[in-house]
């Protein structure tokens, strides 16, 4: 488990993804169908957030029968939120401790040494984007959009980021 803090909010989407360009960051066509999306805003107040990095075993989900509502309920229960979704481009930016990886994903899978930033939904249609992971690929930084449904499953040792601190006595 590890604790980050970053800041976000504060500019236009069109800024972001200026950033995003100049930081040399890649991003797949299912991120800039996200990012691009009227459905995608950035937070208008610059805010420091706090965030916290954890397993699936962890979390306690060590079955390796974890769809995204059981992980996002389970992360509830220790006071974990899931993140706005601009935080992972803004996370993109400032986070750049990834183990490197190499090759391509696994289809169906989350890729080896992704780490997934669980956000707001922002539309149910299952061939759009459901938000962003990073990953460090050969040496080059990732934000890459994803899809799964409420049935896919997550292996235990897969790293999610979610808003907020760990607290296991709520």
């Amino acid at each position: 488990m590890k604790q980050i803090k970053i800041t976000i909010g504060g500019i236009s989407k069109e800024e972001l993804i200026c950033l995003l360009k100049e930081k040399n960051i890649l991003i797949n066509p299912l991120g800039e169908k996200l990012l691009e999306s009227d459905l995608f805003q950035v937070t208008k107040e610059r805010q420091p957030i706090d965030l916290t990095e954890i397993s699936l075993i962890e979390l306690g989900l060590t079955d390796g029968n974890a769809g995204l509502l059981k992980v996002i309920k389970q992360a509830e229960n220790v006071g974990l939120k899931i993140c706005s979704p601009d935080v992972a481009p803004f996370l993109r930016l400032a986070y750049f401790e990834d183990t490197n990886s190499h090759g391509t994903e696994k289809k169906h899978k989350t890729p080896d040494g992704a780490v997934t930033v669980v956000s707001e939904i922002l539309d149910e249609d299952l061939y759009f984007p459901k938000g962003f992971y990073l990953r460090k690929i050969d040496n080059d930084y990732w934000l890459r959009g994803y899809i799964c449904d409420y049935e896919h499953t997550f292996d235990p040792n897969e790293k999610f980021i979610f808003t907020g601190t760990y607290n296991e006595n709520l």
